[in-house]
């Protein structure tokens, strides 16, 4: 907080007093900042948690809270009458967090008295998610300290509950110091360049505490005395923080050092009036040295960005600048990495964000971010497409094994240090772990693009150079050395270096390892003419769909991983090969130096191309019982690289939250508040930005070609006839259909994703349930943890929450044209492979 902040004549007109009607009530002490209360007391309770990378997850609390039958514990009680485990008291040390080993997969209770019904700032840390008198809110497991979150307390008692992973809870109140405020946390912004003028883009986080939408403000924005700028704000919604993209003035300076850069949050119709003002510098770096660039994001219009560490000296080469794309570690981010290295000659070293620091260990959108940011560089910077090179350290290790084995086709050369291959089997070096349940294996699949090991000969055309610690106390070098020995059965160009001695870092080496330099230096992508065999794995054609000269289009069993491996032979005008689980195949002939006539033999079927099919830019192929075939262009409207799948896909292209008004009260109040926690959660765990709309603002020709999350079933939310009246999965009040199946009951929740009609790339991701206990089910955000394995339909009854995947009902994948009958949709009578259900 500023100072002019923390010293505000106003206070907390919180009566924190013992007794009262609530079981517990916690003893809060000042800070030495009068407006900020920190809760000294609460009660832990160990266990009935269980959540991992999957759609599936437990929770004995939140299915109370689901039921309806949660109550404010006491000393002693136990979680349920099923649990062992019991309340006991606990008290924050100095430092004002909560410690205890029962907060490791456990809850953290507090319950507070106000003496007025009030509207504060929820400023805890440590947790994963929050429930606050009976409303979710987005946890801040990294303890990164930017919550702030507006809440709503009643007057009396008000009842709050922490779930915790990781042993420690950290409860503060704030109160909110104005109706609208500019937060002096997370800030999204670039530096600025010496005797450089151009315009950029910044972002902040704005505060709506007040009870009602706004769509009235702007923000202006000033570098020193130059001219300003304004930007329009989008919807801001009741007692919410949203990060807000600002257009920054194009100023030119003429001296390094900082400069001041001035925010005011002000109404449209009125520029005299701030509501709140924030100084602020950027820094100015000359043009040589590292430096930070901004960006807008593909995935939502969010601002991001990444550091550069430019060439050394000045280049007299004729070639194109190569680039080094380096992948940052767990809480890292990108200054720090692109510090790490000396510059070098004709190459830029660009170093994207995670999103955030954890985001999400470069897969799901921290891959989608660090492809477009080095698309955005090589604009930029005209670098060589085939002089493109990838690396990374821990977190970042990982992300170049899984961004190298997604993208085969777009480096020349790939170096992790102190990697782990998989975050499936992390704890478990070498293993690939699988199902044992047929739930278990299908819901797996939708996780399937994450397993580098099975998509190992990816790696197998371009260089490899694994360095790793021979003492790291972080990532075992037995991850390093398995995948060393996976390597070894097939690649013919791969290095393994373990540093004697060497823990998890070791300096500055750790990453800028002259040898891995020189190792790129004699790396280059041949033309595609020259990629006489192509071998290539993808799980999901929506993720990872070509290598070079040919591509994956669909499968027969969606997400089971499918293979080809082509040989193009320019002399006799052939390509031969195999294919294992592809129902679509595409050839870039425009690419290669073939004759007029091409002859194509797949899986001991062979056809002959002439003519306009052998100059085609793409050739597609289809397979079918009668084998391989020559067909048109795929319909959009079909699965495809385009749009494939899996639900977690839909939360893309400038996706906009569609919340239910028109059901119960409750329900409304479920689909407003989900919506919400989505929102926070996808700025948090990805520094993104997302629009919240009720479904009385959605209009689809206002909002076209957007992803959408849909939150509701068909009897509350006046979005769905327009978006899913022809989807074969209907929800509505009380029963649930999938094609000719259908169910009565208010207790399912429900995920599932459909094409968006009247779009070719967008999709409709859904969020609903049969009743309000079906709602609440679906409350959990696992679909925002990296990895996690959502297919494309999963319905499961609100006691999921205590059974696990015994309470799953249907889950699968749709087929290529996006029907029931074409796909993979398994239900109840569904036997494990021991026999038993």
């Amino acid at each position: 907080m500023t100072s002019s902040f923390q010293h505000r004549a106003c206070t907390l007109l919180l009566a924190l007093i013992l007794g009262g009607a609530a079981p517990f009530i916690a003893r809060a002490q000042p800070s030495s900042a009068p407006d900020t209360i920190r809760i000294q007391e609460g009660l832990s309770v160990r266990g009935g948690t269980h959540y991992n990378r999957s759609a599936v997850y437990r929770d004995t609390l939140l299915h109370q809270w689901v039921q309806g039958t949660l109550q404010p514990p006491t000393a002693g009680t136990p979680l349920s009458a099923q649990s062992p485990s019991t309340w006991s008291s606990i008290t924050a040390g100095p430092n004002g967090y909560f410690e205890d080993p029962s907060l490791r997969g456990g809850y953290l209770y507090v319950s507070i008295n106000a003496d007025s019904a009030q509207t504060v700032l929820l400023n805890a840390s440590g947790h994963s998610q929050a429930l606050v008198n009976g409303i979710p809110h987005m946890g801040d497991v990294y303890d990164y300290g930017w919550g702030r979150q507006p809440i709503r307390l009643h007057e009396g008692p008000n009842h709050l509950y922490f779930r915790s992973e990781r042993g420690r809870v950290r409860v503060q109140l704030l109160r909110s110091p104005t109706s609208f405020s500019i937060a002096r946390s997370d800030m999204t912004m670039p530096d600025l360049r010496l005797d450089t003028r151009e315009p950029t883009w910044g972002g902040v986080r704005v505060t709506n505490a007040t009870a009602a939408l706004d769509t009235t403000l702007v923000l202006r924005a000033q570098i020193a005395g130059g001219a300003p700028t304004v930007t329009p704000l989008p919807r801001l919604p009741a007692r919410m923080t949203r990060k807000v993209s600002v257009r920054l003035p194009a100023y030119r300076p003429d001296t390094t050092g900082a400069v001041p850069l001035r925010l005011t949050l002000l109404r449209q119709d009125n520029s005299t009036r701030p509501l709140d003002t924030l100084q602020t510098t950027l820094d100015v770096v000359r043009s040589s040295q590292t430096h930070k660039r901004t960006f807008r994001s593909d995935i939502d219009g969010s601002v991001q960005y990444y550091s550069v560490v430019p060439p050394a000296g000045s280049s007299h080469t004729q070639e194109r600048p190569t680039m080094v794309l380096s992948l940052h570690g767990a809480s890292v981010e990108a200054p720090s990495q692109a510090g790490t290295y000396t510059a070098k000659p004709n190459t830029y070293i660009v170093a994207p964000t995670n999103r955030r620091p954890y985001g999400f260990d470069w897969e799901d959108w921290g891959r989608q971010n660090a492809v477009q940011t080095l698309r955005v560089a090589e604009e930029r910077y005209g670098t060589s497409r085939s002089r493109t090179y990838l690396t990374g350290h821990s977190m970042g290790g990982h992300g170049t094994w899984h961004v190298g084995v997604t993208y085969p086709d777009r480096f020349a050369a790939i170096a992790p240090f102190a990697g782990y291959p998989n975050l499936r089997a992390y704890g478990r070096p070498g293993e690939q772990t699988t199902g044992t349940t047929v739930v278990e294996q299908q819901i797996e699949r939708a996780s399937n693009p994450s397993d580098t090991y099975a998509l190992d000969r990816n790696l197998q055309d371009y260089g490899v150079y694994i360095v790793h610690g021979s003492e790291d106390e972080v990532v075992p070098t037995a991850h390093g050395r398995a995948m060393a020995e996976t390597l070894s059965k097939f690649h013919r160009d791969f290095a393994y270096y373990e540093v004697p001695g060497a823990g998890h870092w070791w300096g500055s080496e750790s990453l800028d390892f002259a040898p891995v330099f020189d190792y790129f230096r004699w790396h280059e992508i041949a033309p595609p003419s020259e990629q006489k065999t192509i071998r290539f794995t993808t799980a999901n054609p929506g993720i990872s769909a070509r290598s070079h000269w040919a591509g994956i289009e669909a499968q027969h069993q969606p997400l089971a991983y499918s293979s080809i491996t082509l040989t193009q032979d320019t002399t006799n005008g052939t390509i031969t090969g195999t294919t294992d689980n592809v129902a679509r195949l595409s050839l870039s002939l425009d690419r290669l130096s073939l004759p007029d006539t091409v002859r194509v033999r797949l899986d001991d079927d062979s056809l002959s191309l002439t003519g306009t099919a052998a100059s085609a830019d793409r050739l597609f192929l289809r397979h079918s019982e009668t084998g391989w075939a020559l067909t048109e262009a795929p319909s959009p409207d079909h699965k495809g690289p385009h749009r494939y799948g899996t639900f977690k896909s839909a939360i893309d292209h400038d996706v906009v939250l569609v919340y239910g008004t028109q059901g119960t009260a409750a329900e409304t109040r479920w689909a407003r508040r989900k919506a919400r926690l989505d929102a926070e959660t996808f700025w948090y765990r990805g520094n993104g930005t997302v629009d919240v709309l009720p479904d009385t603002a959605f209009a689809a020709d206002a909002h076209p070609d957007r992803g959408v999350l849909l939150y509701g079933h068909a009897d509350m939310n006046t979005a769905w006839s327009p978006l899913l009246g022809e989807s074969p999965v209907q929800v509505k009040r009380g029963q649930l259909s999938i094609g000719s199946r259908s169910i009565d009951s208010n207790t399912l929740g429900a995920y599932f994703v459909r094409p968006r009609p009247q779009s070719d790339q967008a999709s409709v991701g859904v969020v609903t349930g049969t009743g309000l206990p079906g709602l609440r089910s679906a409350s959990a955000t696992r679909y925002f943890r990296s990895a996690a394995g959502f297919p494309d339909l999963f319905v499961f009854d609100a006691d999921m929450l205590i059974n696990g995947q015994d309470s799953v009902r249907y889950w699968g994948y749709f087929g290529t044209d996006w029907s029931v009958e074409k796909g993979e949709i398994l239900g109840p009578s569904t036997l494990h492979p021991n026999g038993s259900k």
